[in-house]
C-alpha cells in the first residue's frame, strides 16, 4: 500500500511541476483542478491556441482511498462552439484520451479510454472558471491481471465519465 501511495504523490508532484513549468510561455495558459469518474482527483494545464480552441493534459489520483490505487493521465482538445450572455457561459465538446489504471487486492487493470465531451463552462471572474463535462467512454482493455479466485470481473468497454472542475487563468 505504501509502495501505491508514493506513486501517487509522485504522480500528482509531476503534475504540479509540469503544470508550473507551463507559466514560462507567452500564450493563454489555464490550469486547473477538478474531479472526475476516469481522472479521480486531477491536476492540469492546457493552452489557448485560439478563442475558441484549447489542448490540455492532465494527471489524477485516488490517493489510494478504499484499499485500491487508481491513476490516470489524459490529453485533451476543446473547441467552444457557443458563447452566451456576453461570454460569461460557453458551451463546447472535447476530445479526450486517458490512459487508467486500477488495481486492488483482486485486480489490476490498464486501458485507454476515448471520450468525447460535451462541456459547459462558466466564467466565475476574470481569472476563474468553472467547467463541467460529460460523455461516453469507449475503454480498450491494454492490461488484465487477476490476482486471486475471488472474483471475477473486467472494465467496461463503454461507460459514462463526467467531470468538473476550476479552471485558473494566467
Amino acid at each position: 500500500m505504501k509502495k501505491g501511495l508514493n506513486r501517487n504523490i509522485g504522480i500528482l508532484i509531476f503534475g504540479i511541476i509540469s503544470a508550473t513549468s507551463l507559466l514560462a510561455q507567452e500564450s493563454t495558459i489555464n490550469i486547473y483542478l477538478g474531479l472526475g469518474i476516469y481522472e479521480s482527483a486531477f491536476i492540469g494545464g492546457e493552452f489557448s491556441i485560439n478563442n475558441k480552441n484549447t489542448v490540455g493534459f492532465s494527471t489524477g489520483t485516488n490517493f489510494n482511498i478504499n484499499k485500491h490505487s487508481f491513476y490516470s493521465f489524459s490529453l485533451e482538445e476543446n473547441y467552444y462552439f457557443l458563447s452566451l450572455s456576453q461570454n460569461r457561459f460557453k458551451l463546447g465538446s472535447a476530445a479526450k484520451i486517458i490512459f487508467w489504471a486500477y488495481e486492488d487486492n483482486k485486480f489490476l487493470f490498464n486501458a485507454l479510454g476515448l471520450t468525447p465531451e460535451l462541456k459547459l463552462n462558466a466564467k466565475l471572474s476574470s481569472r476563474v472558471c468553472a467547467e463541467f463535462a460529460l460523455g461516453p467512454i469507449f475503454n480498450v482493455q491494454l492490461k488484465s491481471e487477476r490476482k486471486n479466485f475471488e472474483a471475477i470481473g473486467w472494465p467496461k468497454k463503454i461507460s459514462t465519465n463526467s467531470s468538473m472542475r476550476l479552471l485558473f487563468r494566467f
